[in-house]
């Protein structure tokens, strides 16, 4: 599989800074992956962003966290 990983490449940089728990994958269901991907096109193809993310090296648990992990930890936390 060709990929580019500039999205989780900045995400790798940007996990350390704000810690992998605070991000995560937005509403618009990937909004610019399409043209950091290759073969991205819509959230149909998020099995290329999670290849992706493992080819950097990030880890189960942060790719989980990204992908919904987080928000629901939020969600529990502010609603019970």
């Amino acid at each position: 599989m060709q990929s580019s990983t500039i999205g989780p490449k900045l995400l790798s940089m940007i996990g350390p800074i704000t810690g992998m728990e605070h991000v995560g994958l937005g509403t618009d269901g990937g909004g610019r992956l399409p043209a950091l991907i290759s073969g991205y096109k819509d959230v149909r193809d998020l099995v290329k962003l999670i290849g992706a993310m493992q080819e950097i090296g990030l880890s189960h648990e942060e790719i989980a966290a990204y992908m919904g992990g987080n928000l629901l930890r939020v969600l529990r936390q502010c609603i019970g």
